[in-house]
């Protein structure tokens, strides 16, 4: 049988070539030929997290892998021993964990290197029979660059093996170290002045070539993307106090990150107190996600980050969301100004268990009614709106309760969104502006009002309404299918539940007009506690 044997004993059907599994977490896991395993530190294998835990993902990154590292491979053979090109590593910063890069790059460094002995060299015995200034006047711009700026490494390193001291060294004495030492003596020899060097190119990449891949691959929303930058400019402002801080991405070690966090728990918070762990867990988990970029592109081996989130362990009893009883739910609409927008997004939010965000995005024209007589909302992702996931989309019957007085209340409003405080205008991606979803402030001020009502328990917000909602339609229906209908929750996802085109309208109305809310309010007081045990569900 295909496949490989897991701890048990069983195989795993499927193509697993190359691929391992540790802790849930799969990883590329190459041999490495013997002829070239001096070249890669002298191990045997290579290995690198595919950053997923999914095995048909992991395997489209291992063919794309698999490629440019066994092309590595056969660029390798092609090297000299490694104590030969050790002094090059050096001078190049090709240290650290042998990848695909650096195996191009130390070929690449040994190219210049062949090429600046031989210019250096034409151009010193060619000064050997001239006067010094004579010689400086030859020069080509070529030559004195390259004496400039890269052959008087020659004095300050040793030689590659079986290659014949640098005569360029003569100019210069042993204890020459820096290259503006070395430039600056150079200029005493040649008697003339000479013009700055150039400044070395950056040999890594940067923190932001990291996030420019990652933002291209990830298309974050803009609220992510905005606090992913962020954090990266946090990173960027804690290591600027570093002794040692990182000059490129493969430069960032477990210190730098452990620093960053230190950093972040000293800041203060934006109500003045201390910053909480959730906070800096966030902040890490941004600068983790960016690396794992670089690591997907070979510059580096292993993501610093790693291990350094841990989330204090919390009981469900403390975490979980609590449904709001409808005596809490009463008082708190009976504060609200009935003819207010506020009013009408607390009774929609009530009635059909929606989340604010797809309350709040609604236009008048997303109030319909259907050719058999019943009146719904059409949650739906078109233009602006946006939605949770594809079974958010969904059309949910209006409660015969609220019907009545809410369409006289859309009827009185202009055409375009029903709560016009609930978007904000942004920069289109084409040039001018666009309206989008922001139903942030409007969930701040009903949470609020929600507190000032006497409902203090954490564990019971806006969004407790929603659970509410479900905990109505396990009393008056025992078809899960049609209550994950009426919610847009995706339920078990089996095949099956994605055949046809769903429930009919006036079957899920006869559900929804079934919540008698007198009827839920006895039994909570009844039965208060057994009604505030509330199962978890995907929200």
């Amino acid at each position: 049988m295909a496949g490989r044997k897991t701890k048990a004993g069983k195989p795993k059907s499927g193509d697993w070539r190359h691929i391992v599994e540790r802790g849930g977490r799969l990883y590329l896991r190459l041999r490495v030929p013997a002829d070239v395993q001096p070249h890669f530190g002298g191990r045997s294998h290579l290995e690198r997290a595919l950053g997923t835990a999914d095995i048909v993902a992991a395997r489209r990154e291992r063919n794309r892998l698999l490629p440019t590292w066994e092309a590595a491979f056969e660029e390798a053979r092609g090297l000299p021993a490694p104590a030969e090109y050790a002094p090059v590593l050096e001078r190049y910063g090709l240290t650290g964990p042998v990848t695909p890069e650096r195996i191009r790059r130390l070929k690449e460094a040994l190219r210049l290197e062949a090429e600046i002995v031989e210019d250096a060299d034409e151009a010193y015995f060619r000064q050997r029979e001239q006067s010094a200034h004579e010689w400086a006047a030859s020069l080509s711009d070529g030559e004195i660059e390259a004496l400039r700026t890269r052959a008087l490494y020659g004095h300050r390193a040793p030689a590659l093996a079986g290659q014949e001291a640098r005569p360029v060294a003569e100019y210069a004495p042993a204890g020459i170290v820096a290259p503006d030492e070395a430039l600056a003596e150079i200029e005493r020899v040649e008697g003339v002045a000479a013009a700055p060097a150039p400044v070395a190119a950056a040999t890594g990449h940067t923190i932001w070539q990291a996030w420019d891949l990652y933002a291209e691959d990830r298309k974050p929303e803009k609220k992510t993307a905005h606090e992913w930058r962020r954090s990266l400019e946090i990173f960027e402002e804690a290591m600027r106090t570093e002794p040692a801080p990182p000059g490129s991405v493969e430069e960032i070690s477990r210190d730098h990150v452990r620093a960053y966090a230190r950093h972040l728990r000293a800041r203060p918070s934006g109500r003045g107190g201390s910053v909480s762990d959730d906070t800096v867990n966030k902040r890490l988990a941004a600068l983790r996600s960016v690396l794992e970029v670089a690591i997907r592109n070979d510059w580096i081996a292993k993501n610093p980050v790693s291990g350094f989130i841990k989330r204090d362990r919390k009981t469900v009893a403390k975490t979980k969301r609590l449904p709001l009883l409808v005596s809490e739910i009463e008082t708190v609409q009976s504060r609200i100004d009935c003819g207010s927008g506020d009013y009408w997004i607390w009774v929609l939010l009530r009635y059909t268990g929606a989340r604010l965000g797809e309350i709040a995005q609604l236009h008048k024209d997303d109030v319909k009614r259907h050719h058999d007589g019943t009146w719904y909302v059409k949650i739906h992702d078109e233009g602006a709106r946006h939605v949770k996931t594809v079974s958010s989309v969904r059309d949910v019957p209006l409660h015969a309760a609220v019907a009545d007085n809410f369409l006289a209340w859309v009827r009185s409003r202009p055409a375009g969104p029903l709560w016009p405080g609930c978007w904000r205008e942004v920069e289109a991606d084409g040039g001018g502006t666009q309206l989008v979803p922001a139903p942030e402030a409007t969930s701040k001020r009903l949470n609020r009002r929600l507190r000032t009502a006497g409902v203090t328990d954490p564990r019971k917000t806006l969004h407790s309404l929603r659970h509410a909602l479900k905990d109505a339609l396990r009393h008056v229906c025992p078809d899960e299918e049609l209550r994950d209908a009426i919610l847009g929750h995706t339920g078990a996802a089996t095949v099956g539940r994605r055949y046809g085109e769903g429930h009919y309208l006036r079957r899920l109305a006869e559900v929804i007009n079934r919540i008698n809310p007198a009827e839920i309010r006895r039994l909570q007081e009844v039965d208060a506690d057994p009604w505030q045990e509330e199962e978890k569900d995907e929200d």
